[in-house]
């Protein structure tokens, strides 16, 4: 919680309250993923550890493995959810856009940025 203090405080300093905002939106996700990686860190070491001490080399290697592929597992489900929720918060949807033609790219997406801002 001190990190957060801390970078509020200094994002504060920019007198605009949507950069607050988001970091108070964001912190819970940032805790959940220090737990999440924390489970599967400090507990697969300390479960590593036990074995590595008891001479169970092959399941400490197989604690290791299921440690490592789980982690990655999860990462790629937390940030495939997050980046699903947060396109889906701050896309709008096309039928909000007025007649956008086709044109440049240029065109097509500064219609599309004064039809988001009205």
């Amino acid at each position: 919680m001190i990190y957060n203090l801390t970078d509020t405080f200094f994002v504060a300093q920019t007198q605009n309250a949507n950069l607050v905002a988001g970091i108070t939106l964001c912190t819970p996700l940032f805790s959940m993923m220090i737990a999440l990686g924390d489970m599967f860190g400090l507990g697969g070491s300390s479960a590593i550890s036990r074995l590595l001490g008891q001479k169970k080399y092959d399941l400490a290697g197989q604690v290791n493995s299921f440690c490592f592929y789980a982690a990655v597992v999860l990462a790629v489900i937390v940030i495939t959810s997050v980046v699903w929720q947060v396109y889906h918060a701050t896309v709008p949807w096309p039928e909000s856009y007025p007649n956008c033609r086709a044109g440049t790219v240029g065109q097509v997406s500064e219609c599309a940025q004064e039809a988001r801002w009205q």
